[in-house]
């Protein structure tokens, strides 16, 4: 019943948000973060969050929205028996949702960093890391395009950061990824 609630008040959030308004948005974003407190560990509502700050333009606030989103969504991959799989929606978490989110998440990455170096990239490092498990979780499903830029994105982050040894071995799972049908092999 509360699963429904929230999924009710994300529907009114994203619907507010789709009519395009800076009023809008930031009626979703109210809503969505209203979500968020409710049910902190809910994948979805920190990803649409994250989604609604980056069409904002809101750089740091859609990275850490999007780090709790990739967090939340690894526990959840990581503890597959706590997943309900008479729930409708189980199969869009632990199948569908991992590679768009993957997918998704480095490319705001890569929005995000421009412009941006030393610790104010604190929380793209680590959603830099949280990516690299949620690919790895992902296996097959994640396109090799997409993997591959979830090593460009978090090599970019650690040379901006200064840490040139990994950043360099991002780089080159990155270039491996793409050669090798997203394998990283």
């Amino acid at each position: 019943a509360q699963q429904a609630k929230i999924q009710q008040h994300m529907q009114a959030a994203i619907d507010a948000g789709k009519r395009g308004s800076a009023a809008g948005k930031a009626q979703e974003i109210k809503m969505l973060r209203q979500s968020a407190a409710a049910d902190p560990q809910q994948p979805m509502t920190w990803f649409n969050l994250a989604q609604a700050y980056w069409d904002l333009g809101v750089k740091g606030d859609a990275v850490e929205a999007m780090c709790k989103a990739v967090h939340n969504l690894v526990r959840v991959l990581k503890n597959p028996q706590a997943v309900d799989l008479s729930d409708p929606n189980a199969k869009y978490l632990m199948e569908v949702l991992p590679p768009k989110v993957t997918a998704t998440a480095a490319k705001l990455l890569e929005d995000a960093v421009v412009g941006r170096g030393g610790d104010q990239l604190e929380w793209d490092e680590r959603l830099g890391r949280l990516l690299q498990t949620l690919a790895d979780l992902c296996g097959s499903r994640l396109h090799p395009g997409a993997r591959s830029l979830t090593h460009y994105v978090f090599g970019n982050v650690l040379r901006k950061r200064r840490k040139n040894e990994e950043a360099r071995e991002q780089l080159v799972l990155a270039d491996r990824a793409a050669w090798n049908g997203g394998r990283g092999e």
